[in-house]
């Protein structure tokens, strides 16, 4: 079952915040495993719409950037362009 997180009529995402890891081969999202109930786990990315969730994730990417020895940086995303249809005709489904 899919869960939607912060949905409401009073919520817009007017930007996504990106935690990157930065080397001289280029730049890569940086994600984490969590585990579910279930014993399987998933891969969570480190993305956030709103500087509560940017917050939350800060003491786990610096933790990540001291073992992996990758610089992180934060960058912030705004502007928003509506690409659903065209994603979808993509598929094919």
């Amino acid at each position: 079952m899919a869960t939607v997180v912060g949905k409401g009529p009073d919520l817009k995402i007017e930007a996504l915040y990106a935690f990157v890891a930065v080397d001289e081969n280029g730049e890569g999202l940086i994600a984490q495993t969590m585990p579910l109930p279930n014993g399987r786990e998933v891969m969570m990315p480190f993305v956030g719409a709103d500087w509560d969730r940017v917050q939350s994730l800060i003491p786990h990417a610096k933790n990540m950037e001291k073992e992996t020895g990758k610089t992180i940086r934060v960058f912030k995303f705004s502007g928003k362009e509506d690409i659903t249809e065209q994603v979808f005709s993509e598929t094919g489904d």
